[in-house]
Protein backbone atom coordinates (compact mmCIF):
# COMPACT_ATOMS: atom_id res chain seq x y z
CA UNK A 1 0.00 0.00 0.00
CA UNK A 2 1.22 2.92 -0.82
CA UNK A 3 1.75 6.71 1.56
CA UNK A 4 0.07 9.36 1.00
CA UNK A 5 2.66 10.96 -0.73
CA UNK A 6 3.40 8.52 -2.83
CA UNK A 7 0.13 8.21 -4.48
CA UNK A 8 0.16 11.91 -4.63
CA UNK A 9 3.68 11.63 -6.89
CA UNK A 10 1.85 8.63 -8.82
CA UNK A 11 -1.30 10.87 -9.38
CA UNK A 12 0.41 13.79 -10.68
CA UNK A 13 2.85 11.82 -13.08
CA UNK A 14 -0.38 10.17 -14.32
CA UNK A 15 -2.27 13.75 -14.77
CA UNK A 16 1.16 14.60 -16.76
CA UNK A 17 1.41 11.40 -19.13
CA UNK A 18 -2.45 12.14 -19.60
CA UNK A 19 -1.68 15.56 -20.25
CA UNK A 20 1.02 14.68 -23.14
CA UNK A 21 -2.08 12.69 -24.90
CA UNK A 22 -0.34 9.02 -23.45
CA UNK A 23 -2.66 6.26 -23.75
CA UNK A 24 -3.69 4.20 -20.60
CA UNK A 25 -1.59 1.15 -21.84
CA UNK A 26 1.21 3.18 -22.60
CA UNK A 27 1.34 4.97 -19.13
CA UNK A 28 0.10 1.24 -17.75
CA UNK A 29 3.31 -0.49 -18.99
CA UNK A 30 5.54 2.71 -18.49
CA UNK A 31 4.25 2.72 -14.34
CA UNK A 32 3.90 -0.97 -14.14
CA UNK A 33 0.54 -0.54 -12.87
CA UNK A 34 -2.11 -3.17 -13.93
CA UNK A 35 -4.71 -1.47 -16.60
CA UNK A 36 -7.35 -1.98 -14.85
CA UNK A 37 -6.31 -0.62 -11.75
CA UNK A 38 -4.80 2.53 -13.35
CA UNK A 39 -8.64 3.03 -14.89
CA UNK A 40 -10.55 2.98 -11.88
CA UNK A 41 -7.96 5.69 -10.75
CA UNK A 42 -8.73 7.67 -13.27
CA UNK A 43 -12.33 7.65 -13.02
CA UNK A 44 -12.02 8.61 -9.28
CA UNK A 45 -13.63 12.40 -8.35
CA UNK A 46 -9.82 13.45 -6.61
CA UNK A 47 -8.03 12.56 -9.34
CA UNK A 48 -10.46 14.54 -11.64
CA UNK A 49 -9.77 16.95 -9.96
CA UNK A 50 -6.24 17.15 -9.65
CA UNK A 51 -6.19 16.52 -13.51
CA UNK A 52 -8.62 19.45 -14.34
CA UNK A 53 -6.30 21.85 -12.21
CA UNK A 54 -3.29 20.86 -13.76
CA UNK A 55 -4.52 21.17 -17.18
CA UNK A 56 -5.95 24.47 -16.03
CA UNK A 57 -2.58 26.03 -14.81
CA UNK A 58 -0.72 24.52 -18.35
CA UNK A 59 -3.53 25.73 -21.08
CA UNK A 60 -6.12 28.24 -19.66
CA UNK A 61 -3.28 31.11 -19.35
CA UNK A 62 -2.04 30.40 -22.44
CA UNK A 63 -5.78 30.41 -23.88
CA UNK A 64 -6.14 33.87 -21.91
CA UNK A 65 -2.90 35.16 -22.77
CA UNK A 66 -3.68 34.91 -26.67
CA UNK A 67 -7.09 36.29 -25.65
CA UNK A 68 -5.45 39.66 -24.00
CA UNK A 69 -3.69 40.66 -26.67
CA UNK A 70 -6.76 40.43 -29.11
CA UNK A 71 -4.95 38.69 -31.96
CA UNK A 72 -4.84 35.35 -33.14
CA UNK A 73 -2.18 33.16 -33.65
CA UNK A 74 -2.01 33.41 -37.56
CA UNK A 75 -1.89 37.28 -37.02
CA UNK A 76 0.78 36.87 -34.20
CA UNK A 77 3.11 35.05 -37.02
CA UNK A 78 2.03 37.35 -40.16
CA UNK A 79 3.75 40.52 -37.68
CA UNK A 80 6.62 37.92 -36.88
CA UNK A 81 7.23 37.68 -40.82
CA UNK A 82 6.44 41.85 -41.48
CA UNK A 83 9.33 41.78 -39.25
CA UNK A 84 11.44 39.37 -40.80
CA UNK A 85 11.21 40.82 -43.95
CA UNK A 86 12.15 44.59 -42.58
CA UNK A 87 15.26 43.03 -40.94
CA UNK A 88 16.34 41.54 -44.29
CA UNK A 89 15.72 44.08 -46.31
CA UNK A 90 18.09 46.09 -44.03
CA UNK A 91 20.30 43.70 -44.35
CA UNK A 92 20.43 43.51 -48.00
CA UNK A 93 20.85 47.70 -48.35
CA UNK A 94 23.16 47.78 -45.61
CA UNK A 95 25.41 44.98 -44.94
CA UNK A 96 28.90 46.44 -45.90
CA UNK A 97 29.98 42.54 -47.06
CA UNK A 98 29.60 41.54 -50.58
CA UNK A 99 28.85 37.60 -49.44
CA UNK A 100 25.93 38.76 -46.58
CA UNK A 101 24.19 40.64 -49.51
CA UNK A 102 24.74 37.90 -51.95
CA UNK A 103 22.90 35.16 -49.07
CA UNK A 104 19.89 37.43 -47.83
CA UNK A 105 19.04 37.89 -51.62
CA UNK A 106 19.56 34.62 -52.56
CA UNK A 107 17.05 33.77 -49.44
CA UNK A 108 14.84 36.33 -50.25
CA UNK A 109 13.90 34.93 -53.88
CA UNK A 110 14.00 31.19 -52.10
CA UNK A 111 11.21 32.17 -49.89
CA UNK A 112 9.66 34.52 -52.59
CA UNK A 113 9.49 31.05 -55.02
CA UNK A 114 11.95 32.08 -57.49
CA UNK A 115 14.72 29.16 -56.39
CA UNK A 116 17.15 27.72 -58.77
CA UNK A 117 15.56 24.87 -60.05
CA UNK A 118 17.20 21.75 -59.69
CA UNK A 119 17.41 19.01 -62.01
CA UNK A 120 17.21 15.52 -60.78
CA UNK A 121 18.21 12.88 -62.58
CA UNK A 122 17.45 9.37 -62.42
CA UNK A 123 18.12 5.89 -63.72
CA UNK A 124 15.90 2.93 -62.99
CA UNK A 125 16.52 -0.33 -63.97
CA UNK A 126 12.65 -2.33 -64.46
CA UNK A 127 12.78 -5.99 -63.66
CA UNK A 128 9.37 -7.84 -65.27
CA UNK A 129 8.72 -11.45 -64.22
CA UNK A 130 8.18 -13.45 -66.83
CA UNK A 131 4.05 -13.96 -65.90
CA UNK A 132 4.24 -10.01 -66.48
CA UNK A 133 6.32 -10.21 -69.62
CA UNK A 134 4.00 -12.44 -71.49
CA UNK A 135 1.06 -10.00 -71.01
CA UNK A 136 3.16 -7.46 -72.44
CA UNK A 137 4.57 -9.67 -75.40
CA UNK A 138 0.78 -10.18 -75.95
CA UNK A 139 0.08 -6.71 -76.18
CA UNK A 140 3.33 -6.06 -78.26
CA UNK A 141 2.81 -8.40 -81.10
CA UNK A 142 -0.93 -6.75 -81.65
CA UNK A 143 0.43 -3.28 -81.45
CA UNK A 144 1.25 -2.12 -84.99
CA UNK A 145 3.31 0.90 -83.98
CA UNK A 146 5.61 -1.91 -81.45
CA UNK A 147 5.80 -4.08 -84.62
CA UNK A 148 7.73 -1.61 -86.04
CA UNK A 149 10.07 -0.84 -83.47
CA UNK A 150 10.79 -3.77 -82.69
CA UNK A 151 11.48 -4.34 -86.67
CA UNK A 152 13.97 -0.95 -86.01
CA UNK A 153 15.66 -2.71 -83.21
CA UNK A 154 15.28 -6.65 -83.08
CA UNK A 155 17.74 -6.96 -80.47
CA UNK A 156 14.55 -5.54 -77.58
CA UNK A 157 13.45 -9.50 -77.94
CA UNK A 158 16.45 -11.71 -77.78
CA UNK A 159 16.26 -13.77 -74.11
CA UNK A 160 12.50 -12.46 -73.50
CA UNK A 161 11.56 -16.12 -71.40
CA UNK A 162 8.03 -16.28 -73.29
CA UNK A 163 7.15 -18.50 -76.13
CA UNK A 164 5.47 -15.34 -77.72
CA UNK A 165 8.66 -14.04 -78.36
CA UNK A 166 10.21 -16.76 -80.84
CA UNK A 167 6.92 -16.31 -82.73
CA UNK A 168 7.18 -12.84 -82.96
CA UNK A 169 11.16 -13.23 -84.02
CA UNK A 170 9.48 -15.64 -87.05
CA UNK A 171 6.70 -13.03 -88.18
CA UNK A 172 9.13 -10.42 -88.61
CA UNK A 173 11.82 -12.57 -90.23
CA UNK A 174 9.42 -13.44 -92.36
CA UNK A 175 7.47 -10.08 -92.87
Amino acid sequence: MHTKVETSIISHEIARRLLLKQSMEDISQAMAIELKTLQAHVRRGPFKALLDQLQSKLYRPTDQALADKGRNLKEEINLAAIKSFDRLTQLLEAASSEAVVMHVAQDMLDRAGYAKKQVVETEATLRIDPIDAGILMEALATDKAARERIKQNPDVLKGTPHPLAGKIEEELGNG
